[in-house]
Order: C-alpha cells, then sequence, then structure tokens
C-alpha cells in the first residue's frame, strides 16, 4: 500500500484524541466525530477542501496551524462505491508505518459492514420524501401543493405554525469546491439551525448549489430575526467552505399558511439573486428590491444589452470611459439633487453640472424630462442585472 497518497484533505478533528471518524447524514456526510467533540467548522471545511469526499484509497490531511490542524491520514469507509464516512488518525510526525495504513484500510472496510448494520442505506427514504414534498409544495400545480401540505403535516410529530416565510440561499465559487463539499456545507448549517433560532419549523430542500427553506411558526416573525436566521445559515456554510464559496440569501414576504408558500418562495428566489450582486449585502429581502424586482422577473435569456432603452444606449455609444454614465447614475440615484450627488461623486458642484450638460449635448436628451428620467433610472439597473447575467451564462449554476 502506498505511503502517501491523494495530497489530503481535511477533516472534522480535534488535536487530542489518536483516531476518529466522520459518519454520515441520511443524504450527505455528517460531520461529526467518534470519541471526541464536534470538530469546527473551519476543521471541516479544511478536511473537505482537500476532496476527501472523492477519494477510494488513503491519503494524507496537511497540516493548518493558523486553525491548530495536525496532519492526519484519512481512510475513505465506502460501501457498494457510496461514501459513508472517514477514518481519519493524527499522524503530525509522519510515524505511521505501511502496516499500520494497511490496517486502517481493512479496519474501513469493517467499519462499512457494521455502520450499514447499524444505521442502514446512506439516504434515509423519510428524508427523501420529505424533500420532494418541499419541492412540490414550492413548484408544483396547487392539486400537487394540497398532497404536499398534508404529507407534511403526516409526517410532522406536532402543528406546522400558520405563519411562514420562504428563504432561498445559493452558494456562489470562490474556487473549485466539489458538489460534496456544497451539498456538506449545506447540511451541516442545517442541522446546526434545526433545533435552534426562533423556534422555527424549517422545511427545505437541498439542492445541487442552495438550498429552499420554508419557516413556519406560531407567532410572526419579526424581520430582525429572520434576517438574523439567514445570517447565521451563511456564516455556517463558509465557516465550513475552506475559502472556496460564499453563500447569500433572499427572503420572500410572510404569508399566511403553507398554501402560498410558493409565492413567498418565489420572491426569495429573486431577493436571493440580487444579493451580493445588485445588491451589496448577501441577505435581502424581497421588500428592499423595489422596481429590481420588477426588472429580476425577465427571462434570463432576454438580458442582453440589446435590451437596454434607446436612451441609455445612446449615452454608452458615446461614453467609452464610463464616466458620464456614472455621473447620470449617481445624480438619478440621488433623487436628482445636485448638491447630494456631488458629495456622492466627491466632484464639485460645477463639474456635476457640466457633465450633465455634456449628457444632454451628446445624447439630445433632456434631463428635466421626468420620462427621460425614470427610462434611464431603470435602464442603468437593467445594465447592472445584464452584465450579472453574462457572468453566470459564462458559469451557470443550479437555482437555490
Amino acid at each position: 500500500m502506498r505511503r502517501r497518497l491523494p495530497d489530503a484533505q481535511p477533516g472534522p478533528l480535534d488535536p487530542a484524541p489518536k483516531t476518529t471518524a466522520a459518519v454520515p447524514d441520511s443524504s450527505a456526510l455528517r460531520t461529526g466525530l467518534m470519541g471526541t467533540r464536534q470538530a469546527d467548522g473551519k476543521a471541516v471545511g479544511h478536511v473537505l477542501a482537500q476532496g476527501v469526499t472523492n477519494w477510494t484509497t488513503a491519503g494524507t490531511i496537511p497540516a493548518k496551524p493558523e486553525i491548530g490542524f495536525k496532519a492526519r491520514v484519512c481512510v475513505p469507509i465506502r460501501w457498494r462505491g457510496g461514501l459513508l464516512g472517514l477514518l481519519i488518525v493524527l499522524d503530525a510526525d509522519g510515524a505511521l508505518t505501511t502496516s499500520e495504513l494497511a490496517a486502517m484500510t481493512a479496519s474501513a472496510q469493517e467499519l462499512a459492514a457494521l455502520m450499514i448494520a447499524v444505521h442502514g442505506p446512506p439516504v434515509a427514504a423519510a428524508d427523501r420524501a420529505r424533500e420532494a414534498a418541499v419541492d412540490d409544495l414550492l413548484a408544483g400545480e396547487p392539486e400537487v401543493r394540497r398532497a404536499a401540505i398534508q404529507a407534511l403535516a403526516d409526517g410532522e410529530p406536532g402543528p406546522l405554525g400558520r405563519h411562514v416565510r420562504a428563504v432561498a440561499a445559493e452558494v456562489r465559487d470562490r474556487g473549485e469546491p466539489g458538489p460534496s463539499h456544497v451539498t456538506i456545507a449545506l447540511r451541516h448549517a442545517l442541522s446546526a439551525q434545526a433545533a435552534t433560532d426562533l423556534g422555527h419549523k424549517a422545511l427545505y430542500r437541498v439542492r445541487a448549489r442552495g438550498v429552499a427553506l420554508v419557516l413556519c411558526t406560531s407567532s410572526p416573525a419579526t424581520e430582525h430575526d429572520v434576517d438574523r436566521f439567514a445570517a447565521q445559515l451563511i456564516h455556517r456554510v463558509e465557516d465550513v467552505s475552506d475559502g472556496r464559496f460564499t453563500c447569500v440569501a433572499g427572503i420572500g414576504s410572510a404569508v399566511a399558511g403553507l398554501s402560498a408558500a410558493w409565492s413567498s418562495y418565489r420572491q426569495a428566489r429573486l431577493a436571493c439573486r440580487a444579493a451580493g450582486q445588485l445588491l451589496p449585502s448577501p441577505v435581502v429581502r424581497w421588500s428592499e428590491l423595489g422596481t429590481l424586482g420588477i426588472l429580476l422577473r425577465l427571462p434570463p435569456e432576454e438580458l442582453r444589452i440589446e435590451m437596454l432603452p434607446d436612451e441609455l444606449r445612446r449615452l454608452l455609444a458615446v461614453d467609452r470611459n464610463r464616466r458620464l454614465t456614472a455621473t447620470l447614475r449617481a445624480y438619478l440615484d440621488t433623487g436628482g439633487s445636485g448638491p447630494a450627488a456631488s458629495v456622492a461623486l466627491h466632484i464639485h458642484r460645477t463639474t456635476l453640472y457640466y457633465r450633465l450638460d455634456r449628457i444632454a449635448e451628446l445624447t439630445g436628451l433632456d434631463l428635466s424630462d421626468g420620462r427621460t428620467r425614470l427610462t434611464l433610472h431603470m435602464g442603468l439597473q437593467l445594465l447592472d442585472f445584464i452584465q450579472i447575467e453574462e457572468t453566470r451564462r459564462r458559469n451557470p449554476v443550479s437555482e437555490p
């Protein structure tokens, strides 16, 4: 057996114990440890970032001193090709012998059989059914939604709250995380939220690059509480990311009952698309979108430069360095206030008015006309959205 195989991935480990294991959840790896305390998210993220979920043989997980993580050897525990968990042994000084590595591999094979016998298959049927019902609840026809509501109610030990709000979260790449890393990060965050935070009952459906959540409460949740819930979810996802991806979230409007959850979710999904891009915050509520809510409903395939209004295209054609465009944006964003726009641009008011006169001269536009201002302002928002969609086309991801 080779002494060192793939260049490792970090695992959820505490420096104290000699041997630990990570055990899978129903449909993804649960980052838990046997015989030691729960590993923190940064250690989990370091392990996953090494690609351990794709390993088929033993390999070394490198040390990461800045988080107190020592080098380890990791052996995947697999059953019929599927990953059940990780057998991880502390090896800070590289002293493990070939015979010890062989013993670890044999132990991993025995553990796989024991885990299947005790825990059953990796994906529990009840979990699959619940998440499928959430899919139907959010995307199905009225009859399908009614059946989904009944299925969800039958599967819960107590009543679901009648105050409902949807949250859509999406992962955006910085590096090249594998799908298993993303899925584990999402489920890690959800498992941490499940029994805490606001007394919510959270129904969810994990997807390839995100998660759809439906929060059910017995009394209306405040905006602050829902914002905090979404922010904590993002923090927990990113804590396991090892810097390879970020997370954003959108929040829909409050609705009465699960029968209207689909409406809140559509709003949440649009708000999520704006988060961190059209709007700077990683958590965006539907109520914050304003006219962006209208633009976000445009079919993605229609979002191309030729969709821009003629008035804005005339300006872009003569403004190669985009200085006049930035000036116009600041002027319109401040409601046509010269003093406020000049402060936002850090220029003298005389310079501002000179640039506005140049826009009128070069394009023939009357910036005192209300309709022209509205067209230009929405056109600038549409331009931002088109540029983001063009980036998404080059780097496609699944919707949350």
